[in-house]
């Protein structure tokens, strides 16, 4: 299975792997999900350390996957207390998991 691999700036690595074919039975579901899950961990820590928006999309131009979850990260509250931080990490990433799930039709 062809995948295309994308990396991000040395201030954010994102390593993403989008499958080169929209055949749903040619993906391993848990392990393409399990990247977005890390992916919108990744951007949730960043948006929870104040990192600005505009550096974000940057780094997403031409990824319309990765554009949409930094829009959807940057929509959620930032908290200034690490355990309410941390909460909206956790539960970004797992909602963001459970919908790549739903959209693989698990």
């Amino acid at each position: 299975m062809k995948k295309l691999i994308i990396a991000a700036s040395a201030t954010m690595t994102l390593a993403f792997v989008v499958p080169a074919s929209a055949d749903a039975e040619e993906v391993d579901v848990d392990e393409y999900c399990g990247v977005i899950h890390g992916l919108a961990t990744t951007v949730m820590t960043k948006r929870q350390k104040g990192i600005a928006v505009t550096k974000l999309m940057a780094i997403a131009e031409g990824k319309p996957m990765v554009g949409n979850i930094i829009m959807a990260a940057y929509r959620q509250h930032r908290f200034m207390a690490t355990t309410y931080q941390q909460g909206a990490i956790d539960d970004f990433a797992n909602d963001t998991y459970l919908e790549c799930m739903r959209e693989m039709g698990k």
